[in-house]
């Protein structure tokens, strides 16, 4: 009888064990930290010699044209045409031009988004909080999308239409990225 007294701690402790151990049984791919659901699809970089990309072509200059032409003015129509999920098809620098072109997608949620981007320097998947700031340009009112991040490269978008965002700082030496609704 003192022997079964005496084991009894280390009985007890083996059951809370096995229990703690089973209650954490869970298989790897159910567990949500582990494997985040993907909400954009995946970047495929591929590293290549287009002597093209780095430079607007022609097919991007008219995205660009029709976007602005029926650019969205009011933040409420931006905001709602802003939700879902983006790729970038489009990419021009204005300080010595690489040769190839980065990938990148963006899925915008309510107040948050989730950036998937990769270039020869860069890759990252971000999620940050989203809004829109107003700014004035030519003493007219206009939008942009401000993030808690900085990767304001490749987010720094200020044209705002049905199928397309993009921003275009190219003739200040900057950069130009074009994404369009998947």
């Amino acid at each position: 009888m003192t022997l079964l007294l005496k084991s009894w701690p280390s009985i007890a402790l083996l059951l809370a064990l096995a229990l703690f151990q089973s209650s954490c049984d869970k298989p790897i791919d159910e567990i949500p930290e582990i494997n985040p659901p993907t909400l954009a699809p995946p970047c495929v970089f591929e590293a290549q010699e287009n002597s093209t990309d780095g430079y607007i072509d022609d097919a991007e200059r008219s995205w660009m044209m029709a976007c602005s032409e029926s650019a969205y003015t009011l933040e409420e129509d931006i905001r709602a045409s802003l939700l879902g999920e983006w790729e970038l098809v489009g990419n021009g620098e204005g300080w010595l031009p690489t040769l190839t072109q980065p990938c990148g997608n963006i899925t915008f949620e309510e107040t948050t988004l989730v950036f998937d981007f990769e270039n020869e320097w860069v890759d990252t998947t971000l999620t940050t909080n989203w809004d829109l700031d107003s700014t004035f340009h030519l003493n007219v009112k206009a939008f942009k999308l401000v993030t808690d991040i900085d990767f304001s490269d490749a987010l720094d978008l200020r044209v705002f239409c049905e199928d397309y965002i993009f921003h275009d700082a190219t003739p200040s030496d900057g950069n130009m990225y074009i994404y369009r609704r998947i």
